[in-house]
């Protein structure tokens, strides 16, 4: 499967040390206010302050949905170096993109259903903050996941209420 992340050219190796600053600045010459543009990308005003600030890195998907808000390239965020391209039976790319599709499955299911964080945990015995990191895809030592008995591939989630729910939200 490949990945649904964004994907940088191979030239460039690491975010740049003053991201937040670029990101600042695209935002307020384009006049974009935080709320406007958090909203415009699915997160939280004070997430966008903490990546603003250099307090916090984007996430895949935040940083895709900046890059595209901000008409930004890879050259805007990224800085230049060697770089060699992720070994994908070795690095555990796969697993990382997997873990991130069941998370979104499972928030656009919680979604679908109306429910809060809360309520899920609620329901599961887990924690809202849990179930937060296993949305972003940040859970990567959590028992959860169900894995398939011959790959060993994550396949969904063990708890009967969270697997319900990353169906609905396939």
């Amino acid at each position: 499967m490949p990945s649904r992340r964004p994907c940088p050219p191979l030239r460039y190796a690491a975010f740049r040390s003053d991201l937040g600053s670029v990101l600042r600045a695209r935002r307020k010459a384009d006049q974009i206010k935080q709320q406007t543009l958090a909203d415009a990308i699915g997160i939280q005003r004070s997430s966008l302050s903490a990546i603003e600030n250099g307090r916090a890195w984007p996430l895949p998907d935040t940083l895709e949905g900046l890059m595209r808000e901000l008409d930004l390239d890879w050259s805007m965020v990224l800085k230049k170096g060697a770089t060699k391209p992720p070994d994908q039976e070795v690095g555990g790319t796969d697993d990382a993109d997997r873990r991130l599709d069941l998370g979104r499955a499972l928030r656009s299911g919680r979604l679908q259903e109306g429910s809060s964080l809360r309520q899920v945990a609620e329901r599961c015995g887990s924690s809202a903050a849990q179930l937060s990191r296993l949305e972003r895809g940040q859970a990567t030592r959590s028992r959860v996941y169900a894995k398939h008995p011959k790959d060993g591939s994550f396949e969904g989630f063990k708890d009967p209420e969270l697997d319900r729910l990353h169906l609905l939200g396939e």
